[in-house]
Order: structure tokens, then sequence, then C-alpha cells
């Protein structure tokens, strides 16, 4: 399968690293002097050592210092980790009560970029019994809210230190505890506790002391932003407690450079400025908003459509939309200038008779301003093309293309992306087919495995666009004959699929497919169907405009479809298809959208297919 290039069009949008332990001759070369704490530039963080075997009830420290670009060592300040055993803030570690491989990380404090990681083999240790000796209860003391909950952990520890597993029991005063340790806090104020005690004995006790909130801080959001006179801004102001969880509170509102209502509502004056909202809680706690009145001014201006193509002689109407610094829309004053054509006063372009790509700028009073791109063709690659329509992509396929390969090239609309989903690598390109009509010699071959199962596809070449009203897709493709290994025109199943466009449902890959029935089992020419979701049968002439069996093997040929939705409810939706710059199919009672279903189109897959569709 070969097809070449391809085409897209719209006519509007709808809205820690590990590093070696030959540095430790550095180190012991270096430390023969006063660490250095000098501010120049590190260059990494080494943990030492860098690979130790341990026993479970062993113990290792671990240093960590920076070396410079100089290659001298300073102390470093740094963060330390374990996957699975404990280290504290001083490189102590403490593996876990199971043998296994860990590592242990050291993280620059001030430059996360920088760290080191050292790897630990941890083993039984056989001839010593581990005992459970001490039970730790995190954490051990807790200041709580009525109404609120904790979450407390125990750890059991044997005779040298170690973590091991233990099997806990859980009590609690002052509120209840389930065997988890998730306590819930009682409605009575006071010192509580909460004890663990492992099966064997070992217990620990945490202190859990219930206090009523208390407003200790407001809230004030937003926190700060600019307004026009006259502009309204709805604040919020939210109460935490000692504990920073928030809390029922009651409040006043006062402003300065406008008015604002009890409920926090406030409306920008007519003065320009910086002012303040402050929100004050019973208590006497409160916060401030920062507010600033600006006149608006145009900051941004957009031009559409911004970019067409257009056959010569052809007009255009352009329009330029002139945006505040609040994304508002507001008046503007435009001048328009154009090459390759002519423009008026009110942005209507219509284009000259030399073929090229051109510019419609359209300017501001304030200077600020947006350029659209006009192509100029006589249109004879793609002569169904409606007038007017922009450009959303457009491929062709050069040597090395998927090694290169950029999911923003050769597309020109904000958010649309190409995707390549070659699940077997049977995506490549042809550099020698001097006769592909559009981008000789390099073109995209799909190659089938022999065999391959019914309903396949080998890859897909996608674009996915911003959702569009109408949508004018074109390609050329090739189906070779083949018939000694069961290519793709002679596997015997109901029917070849060449690709799919998406719309309504955006679960749904497949609501339209353009589809080629083989015209029997032997190498010959395909009848071609496209099939949509929801094609009404009062559509008759939905096929068979034209001859049937008008894709022979081993030509290229162009296949053209445009689609237009339908008004939601209305089944007015347009459908055309052309094979060879020939009417094909059309209708003008599609329903390409429902209320459930509402999406424009958004993807087109050419993904070839063989079988599975009736």
């Amino acid at each position: 399968m070969l097809p070449t290039y391809s085409r897209l069009r719209r006519f509007s949008m709808t809205p820690g690293r590990l590093l070696s332990t030959s540095l430790c001759l550095a180190l012991l070369a270096c430390t023969a002097t006063e660490p250095r704490t000098l501010d120049e530039e590190l260059a990494e963080v080494v943990v030492f050592p860098q690979q130790v075997d341990l026993t479970v009830s062993d113990t290792q420290h671990f240093v960590a210092y920076g070396v410079t670009e100089a290659g001298d060592s300073v102390v470093a300040p740094v963060n330390w980790s374990a996957s699975t055993g404990q280290i504290g803030a001083n490189g102590m570690y403490i593996p876990a009560d199971t043998a296994g491989g860990d590592f242990v990380i050291a993280i620059h404090a001030l430059r996360s970029a920088l760290g080191d990681t050292a790897t630990v083999n941890v083993t039984d240790d056989p001839g010593v019994d581990r005992v459970v000796s001490a039970v730790e209860v995190t954490p051990s003391s807790v200041s709580l809210a009525l109404g609120s909950t904790q979450q407390f952990e125990a750890r059991a520890r044997d005779q040298f230190g170690g973590v091991m597993s233990g099997t806990f029991t859980w009590s609690a005063t002052g509120g209840t505890i389930t065997s988890s340790g998730f306590y819930e806090v009682g409605s009575v104020t006071g010192t509580y506790q909460v004890v663990v005690q492992e099966v064997t004995g070992p217990a620990d006790t945490a202190t859990v002391t219930l206090v009523n909130p208390v407003i200790t801080s407001v809230e004030v959001t937003p926190a700060s932003l600019a307004l026009r006179p006259g502009d309204t801004q709805q604040f919020q102001a939210t109460a935490l407690d000692q504990f920073g969880a928030p809390t029922q509170g009651t409040f006043g509102w006062t402003a300065s450079g406008g008015s604002i209502t009890s409920d926090g509502s406030y409306l920008a004056g007519s003065v320009t400025g910086s002012f303040e909202v402050v929100a004050t809680e019973a208590s006497g706690v409160a916060d401030t908003a920062d507010v600033t009145i600006e006149e608006p001014v145009v900051s941004t201006v957009e031009l559409s459509p911004a970019s067409v193509r257009l056959r010569p002689g052809d007009t255009q109407q352009f329009s330029a939309e002139a945006r505040d610094q609040f994304g508002a829309i507001m008046q503007g004053t435009f001048s328009w200038t154009a090459t390759g054509g002519s423009i008026t006063s009110d942005g209507s372009y219509q284009a000259g008779s030399v073929v090229g790509s051109y510019e419609v700028v359209a300017t501001e009073a304030s200077g600020l301003g947006d350029t659209a791109a006009v192509s100029i063709s006589d249109q004879a690659a793609f002569p169904n093309e409606p007038t007017g329509m922009s450009v959303l992509g457009e491929h062709s396929f050069p040597s090395g293309y998927f090694e290169n390969f950029s999911s923003s090239a050769n597309s020109t609309a904000p958010g649309a992306r190409w995707v390549i989903r070659d699940y077997d690598q049977r995506l490549h390109i042809e550099t020698d087919i001097a006769d592909a009509p559009m981008s000789p010699p390099g073109t995209m071959g799909m190659a089938y495995p022999a065999g391959m199962a019914t309903s396949g596809e080998p890859a897909s070449f996608e674009l996915h666009i911003p959702e569009q009203r109408e949508l004018y897709v074109s390609y050329h493709f090739l189906i070779p004959s083949n018939p000694t290994s069961g290519m793709w025109e002679m596997e015997p199943a109901g029917v070849k699929i060449l690709g799919y466009i998406s719309f309504g449902d955006d679960e749904q890959q497949n609501q339209g497919t353009f589809m080629f029935k083989p015209g029997g089992l032997t190498p010959g020419p395909l009848f071609a169907e496209p099939a949509y979701a929801r094609r009404p049968s009062s559509c008759a002439n939905f096929v068979n405009v034209a001859t049937a069996d008008n894709i022979t093997l081993d030509d290229w040929h162009q296949l053209e479809i445009y689609g237009k939705l339908n008004d939601m409810g209305v089944d007015n939706g347009v459908h055309q298809v052309w094979i060879d710059g020939e009417l094909y199919s059309e209708c003008d009672q599609m329903s390409y959208i429902t209320p459930s279903e509402p999406h424009g189109f958004w993807q087109i897959h050419f993904q070839p297919v063989w079988g599975g569709y009736n």
C-alpha cells in the first residue's frame, strides 16, 4: 500500500545517576587538608562506600561529599533516602528485616540535580535468632482538633536495632482506634494515649492532646488580580485552625478602589490604581488581597482565517479581532495590507493571477498586528477542494522521514499533530517511485505480513486535529498486485478498508470509513464504498454515482473526501467522495453528530485493514 502526498483542509474551527568507586582515591588525597565549604560550582556529589554487603542485623554508616569542577572535595549538605531499609540524617543505615537488594541515595539539599547512589546487598544472618525487643509508634505525640482523625504506624525492632515484622494490637483513650492504627478523635478535650503492643510483649505509647479548633489564619482568594473599571470579582475567604485545617468562620468585608458586598462580591471603581480587599474573621484574624484597576488596552490581534488556499481571482473575507490584556474582545481600528493580490479596507482579499505563497496583514492602530498565510494555486492537484479552506496539514514523504519524525511538522493548525502507530515496523519510505503523482520519488509504503489474520492492520498514519465543522481530505494511493504472497487485495475477507474519519463519539475510532470491496479473488478492479455511522436510508445516491469497479491495481488513484456537519437535530450534513476527480458518492442528509455524540471532525487515519466489516 503506497500513499503519497496527503492533505487535509478545514473551513472553520469549532469554538540519580551512578558514579564509579574510583573516586575513593581522590577522596583520600583531598581529605589530607580540612574539607572546604567554599561557595564554588559543584560538579557532582559522591556517596561512600559505593557498594556494601550486609546481613539483616548489621548497620552501615555512609558519607557523602561534593566534588568541584577543579576536582577538589568539599562539604555538601545532602538529604538521605533508602529504597527499603532506613537511613538517618547522619547517614546511618539500618537494613530491612528481609534479605534483598537495596539502594541508598544522597541528593544535594540545595541542588536536586546533584546526587549519587550506593548499592546495598542484604543477606540473612545465619545462626542468630532475631526477636522483637522494642516497638516504636509514630507519631509519638500529636495535638488534634475535635472531630479530626490520625493514622498511627508501628514498627518492631530486634535486639540489634534492625527493623523486623511484627503483629500488633491497638488500644486508645479519648477516642476510638482500628486494628490498623486509624484513630478517630472523641468529643472531649484533654490528654490521652494510644498504645500499640506486639504479640510477644513489647509495647509503645503515643500521647494525644485533643483541643478545640481555634482560628489562627484567614486566606482570601484570589490573592491578587487586575480588573478594568466596572469589572466585578467574587472573592472567597477561608478560616484555618491551628492545624491548618479549614474551619467555620464569620467574615466582614472591606475594600478600597470600589465597593464590596457582605458576601465578597467586589465592584471595581472608575479610578485606576492599586487597592485592597480585606476579609476579617469575627476573631479579628484577617487577610488582604491586592487589586489593580487599569484601563483596557489592545494587547493582541487575531486574524481569521489564519491560513487559506485560493485559486487565481478568488476572493476571501478576512476578519481581525482585538483583545485586551484580560483576553476580552475590544473595539479595534485596523488597516490592511496584502501581497499576491489586493485587499479592501474591510479585509476582503482578491487573489492575483500569479501562483505562490503570500501574506495578509491586519495592523491595529496601537501598532499590534497579525498575519495570515495565503497560498494561490491553480488547484490542479486538488480539483474538488472547496474554495477558501485553511490548511490543517499536508505531507510528503522524503527519505529518512521516519528516522526524523516530528508530530508537529507539516501541520499548520494549533493543536494539530501527526501520529504514527507502527506496530511491527511495517511502515517504510519508498525512494524510487518516479511516477508518484505528488511527491516523487518519495512515498510511504505499508507492508502486510503473509498470513496476517482477518481484521488486522499492520500500522496507521494519523492526523489529530481540533474539531472542525467542515473537512476536506485528499491523498493518492497505489495498491500493488501480488497474487503469490496473499497481499491485501487477495485476502478473501469481505472488505478492505483504507482508513477512518472520526467524529461524534470521542471513544469511537471508525465512525466514518472509506472502504474498498474486492471485485473478486483474483487481481483486478476493486469496488469502492464509503461507510458512515448513522447514514440515512433516504440517501439513495450514497454509493454508485460513478462506475463501481474503478480501483485498478498497480495504478495510482486519488481519493478526495468532503464532509460538513449537520445542524444538531437536523439530518442536513453533507458527504461527497471523488475518485480520480470523478464524483463517486454523495449525500446531503447525513447525521454526523447527535446530542449524545456532539464532536466535530477530529481525526483522520490512513489505516489499511482487511476484513471484519460488513
